[in-house]
C-alpha cells in the first residue's frame, strides 16, 4: 500500500515546472498510481537518497493546475495523514518566501481529521482501489501480469518485494532460454543438422509433443521458423517459373520429389536451394511491413469492445519508448488488433518522418531473423532496429525461435529497448501463455502496459464492415446493404476475406456490373458439407485444366491426394466457365500431418515453402481427427504464415471440395492481392 508520499522541486533549464514524486509503496501500486496521474509521470525508479522513501516518479512540465490535480489524487489514495506523511515542497525563488510560510497552513489542516479518524482502520482504505482499479479507468490491469519466471505457478504475484531499479534493464545481454514450456505452452519441435548443411526443423518430431494443447486455446510450438535456410552452394542453373502471384521471383520448381519413408509426405528431405548466397534481396529480408494510409486512429471505430485500447495507443504517442513500453494488445480474429497497430505506427511515423517506424509481424521478422543471422547479416537489422523509431510487431505469438534465428531476435530487441525506444506487440493469446516466448526474447510485457480488444457488437460489426468498404470506394445501399450485414454477420472474422474476394470479383467480373451482384457471389449459402471417399472422388473427377505457369502446391491430409487433385481440376472448371485466365500448374504435392493440431499450421507452411512454388492449393482436414474441430484457427495461422512468406494461399473444407462456391473462393484467394488484408 501507499503510505507516504512527497513532492519536491526538480527544475531544469528545459523545464521549469519539473518535480519529483517521492512516495513509500509497493511497486504494484506505484504501477497503479501512475496510471492515475497519467503522461505526466517518468518512469518509477529505486530512490536511495531519501529514507523514508522507496520510489520517486519525475513529473513532467506540471503547471500549477495540474500540480493541484496530482495533490488530489494523492489525497484520496492516502486520505487523513498528518504533516509527517504528507509533505509537499514546492520550488522555491532566491528569497526563499515559500519555505517560512509553508509549516503555517499544514499544521492548521492536519489537526482537525486526525482526532475524528482512530489510527486502527487507516491502513484498510489504502489497498482497496490500487489492485483492483476501476472498470472505468483506461488502464485497469497493468501489472496484473505475472514476469515470465512465475507464469508457470498458480500461486498470484506477491503484494510486495523487491524490484529492479530499471525493470528493463539487461534487455538483450541474458543468455538465451529454451525453457521447458508448461502444459499451456507445447514444447517445441528439435532442430537436426540438414544433409549439405543449415538447420532444419524435425517436422515429424512434433507429432510426438508431450501434453498437446487445442490450436484455438494456446500458442503454436515456437521452435518453427519457417525460414529457407541458404544452400552452402550456389544452386545450379534451372529454368525459373514465371511468377504470377508472389511479389518476389520464385526459386526454380523442383523436381518430381520421391516419396519418404513412411508416406507422410511427398516432399524431398532436402530443401530446395535458396536465393543467392548474401541472403535475401529484400529490404530488411522481407520483414519491413509497408504502412497502410487507410487504417488510421482518425477512421477506427471506438466503442465499449476497444475504449481502453484505443486509450493507452494515445497515451503512448505523446511519451513513445517511456512509461507503456512495450504496449501489448491481445484479442481474438476479427477484434482489430492489426488496424490498432497500423494506426499507431502511422501516427508514429508522422511525429518523426525523418525516422522510420518497424512494422513487422512475428513470422516475418523470424524468417529474416533466420535469413539474415544464416548469411552473415545479422547486424543489418541490429543496427535498423537501433535507429528505428519504433518496433510494431503483429502477431507476437507466431515468432517461431530456434537456434539459427533466438540470437538475433534478441538483439533485434535489446537494440530496440537499449535505445529507450517504442515496441508495440499484438497476440491472438494472452500474456500468461507467451511465457516462454517472452523470456527468450528478452521482452517484459508485464512491465509495460497489457490491454485486450473485444469482439464487436453487431452494429458495430456492420459500422466497421461498411466503413470498410467505404474506403475501397464501395458503398452498399438498399438490399445490398442487408445482403452484406447478413454475411457479414455469420463470421465477422472473415472480413478481410470478404473484402478481398469482392474487389478480386470486380476487378475480373464484367466492367460497370453492380455492387450487389458480387456480394450475392461472395454470400451465396453454402452447399450442404458431404464429405467424398477416394472413390467418390476418382469417379466423379473433371478433365485436368491446361496448366499455366505459376507453380503451385497441391496439399492434403495423407489419404487425400485424389480430394487435391479433384480440387485442382474444379478450379480450372470455374475459370473455363467464366472466361478467366487459368494461372497454374502442379509443381508438387504435399500430405501435411494433422497431429499434433498446435503443430499442423506450421508443419504444414514449412512443408510448402520448401517446395519452392509460388502458390499453395490446400485441402482440409478430414472429419474425425481432432484438427477438423479447430479448422478456423488452422486455417487462420496457415494463411497467415504463408501470406507473410509471399505465398498465395487457398484453403478449402475437405467436406466441401464439390462445391462450386468453394472452387470459385480458391480462385479468387490465390489471384494477385487485389483488396483486403492476405
Amino acid at each position: 500500500m501507499l503510505t507516504r508520499w512527497k513532492i519536491k522541486d526538480a527544475s531544469t533549464a528545459k523545464d521549469k515546472n519539473r518535480r519529483t514524486l517521492l512516495v513509500k509503496a509497493t511497486w504494484n501500486d506505484v504501477q497503479s498510481l501512475v496510471k492515475k496521474l497519467g503522461p505526466v509521470c517518468g518512469r518509477p525508479k529505486k530512490e536511495a537518497s531519501d529514507p523514508e522513501f522507496n520510489y520517486s516518479i519525475v513529473l513532467h512540465k506540471l503547471t500549477d493546475e495540474a500540480l493541484k490535480g496530482v495533490e488530489a489524487v494523492l489525497k484520496s489514495v492516502v486520505p487523513g495523514r498528518s504533516t509527517t506523511t504528507m509533505t509537499r515542497v514546492t520550488r522555491t525563488t532566491q528569497s526563499m518566501p515559500l519555505p517560512a510560510r509553508a509549516p503555517t497552513p499544514l499544521p492548521a489542516q492536519a489537526p482537525t481529521p486526525l482526532p475524528v479518524q482512530p489510527p486502527t482502520p487507516l491502513p484498510a482504505p489504502a489497498p482497496a482501489p490500487l489492485p483492483a482499479p476501476q472498470p472505468e479507468a483506461p488502464f485497469a490491469g497493468m501489472g496484473a501480469v505475472p514476469p515470465p519466471d512465475q507464469q508457470a505457478k498458480a500461486a498470484p504475484p506477491p503484494a510486495g518485494g523487491p524490484t529492479p531499479d530499471n525493470p528493463f534493464a539487461g534487455f538483450g545481454t541474458q543468455p538465451l532460454q529454451f525453457p521447458r514450456p508448461t502444459a499451456h505452452e507445447p514444447l517445441s519441435p528439435p532442430f537436426v543438422a540438414a544433409p549439405g548443411g543449415g538447420l532444419l526443423p524435425d517436422l515429424m518430431a512434433a507429432a510426438h509433443t508431450p501434453d498437446p494443447v487445442p490450436l484455438g486455446d494456446e500458442p503454436p510450438p515456437a521452435g518453427l521458423s519457417l525460414s529457407k535456410p541458404p544452400a552452402p552452394e550456389p544452386p545450379a542453373p534451372a529454368a525459373p517459373a514465371v511468377p504470377a502471384i508472389a511479389a518476389p521471383a520464385p526459386e526454380p520448381v523442383p523436381a518430381p520429389p520421391k516419396p519418404r519413408p513412411g508416406g507422410t509426405t511427398s516432399l524431398p528431405s532436402v530443401p530446395p536451394a535458396a536465393g543467392p548466397a548474401g541472403g535475401s534481396s529484400e529490404p530488411l529480408f522481407g520483414a519491413l511491413r509497408g504502412l497502410d494510409t487507410e487504417r488510421t486512429l482518425d477512421n477506427m471505430l471506438v466503442g465499449s469492445y476497444n475504449r481502453f485500447s484505443h486509450a493507452a495507443a494515445m497515451s503512448l504517442l505523446t511519451s513513445p519508448g517511456t512509461l507503456y513500453n512495450p504496449l501489448l494488445v491481445w484479442g481474438g480474429s476479427g477484434t482489430g488488433k492489426t488496424h490498432l497497430l497500423n494506426a499507431v505506427a502511422l501516427r508514429l511515423q508522422e511525429q518523426t518522418p525523418h525516422e522510420t517506424v518497424w512494422l513487422t509481424s512475428g513470422s516475418a521478422l523470424a524468417r529474416a531473423a533466420g535469413q539474415a543471422q544464416a548469411s552473415g547479416r545479422a547486424a543489418e537489422l541490429i543496427e535498423f532496429a537501433a535507429k528505428a523509431r519504433a518496433l510494431v510487431i503483429d502477431d507476437l505469438h507466431m515468432t517461431g525461435m530456434a537456434e539459427h534465428n533466438a540470437d538475433t531476435l534478441v538483439k533485434v530487441i535489446g537494440a530496440v529497448l537499449h535505445a529507450s525506444r517504442q515496441i508495440v506487440l499484438s497476440s491472438l493469446y494472452a500474456p500468461r501463455h507467451l511465457g516462454s516466448l517472452e523470456a527468450s526474447l528478452g521482452l517484459k510485457t508485464d512491465k509495460g502496459h497489457v490491454v485486450e480488444l473485444k469482439t464487436p457488437n453487431d452494429a458495430a460489426q456492420q459500422a466497421i464492415g461498411e466503413a470498410a468498404l467505404t474506403r475501397m470506394g464501395l458503398a452498399p445501399a438498399g438490399e445490398d446493404k442487408d445482403v452484406f450485414a447478413r454475411g457479414l454477420l455469420k463470421d465477422f472474422t472473415m472480413l478481410d476475406d470478404h473484402l478481398r474476394r469482392i474487389s478480386a470479383l470486380g476487378s475480373l467480373g464484367p466492367t460497370g456490373a453492380p455492387l450487389g451482384q458480387f456480394l450475392r457471389e461472395v454470400f451465396a449459402p453454402d452447399a450442404e458439407a458431404a464429405p467424398m471417399s477416394a472413390e467418390q472422388v476418382k469417379g466423379a473427377m473433371p478433365a485436368a485444366p491446361k496448366a499455366g505457369k505459376t507453380a503451385l502446391v497441391l496439399c492434403h491430409p495423407a489419404g487425400a491426394e485424389a480430394h487435391a487433385d479433384f480440387l485442382f481440376a474444379r478450379l480450372g472448371e470455374t475459370a473455363k466457365a467464366r472466361g478467366w485466365p487459368f494461372l497454374w500448374k502442379p509443381a508438387a504435392k504435399v500430405a501435411y500431418p494433422v497431429d499434433p493440431p498446435h503443430a499442423a499450421p506450421y508443419l504444414l507452411a514449412e512443408e510448402c515453402l520448401r517446395s519452392g512454388a509460388a502458390a499453395a492449393l490446400v485441402v482440409g482436414p478430414p472429419p474425425g481427427c481432432d484438427l477438423a474441430g479447430q479448422e478456423r484457427p488452422f486455417r487462420t495461422a496457415a494463411l497467415r504464415l504463408l501470406s507473410e512468406a509471399q505465398m498465395a494461399c487457398a484453403l478449402v473444407p475437405f467436406a466441401r471440395v464439390q462445391d462450386p462456391k468453394q472452387a470459385l473462393f480458391a480462385y479468387l484467394d490465390l489471384t494477385p492481392r487485389v483488396g483486403g488484408r492476405a
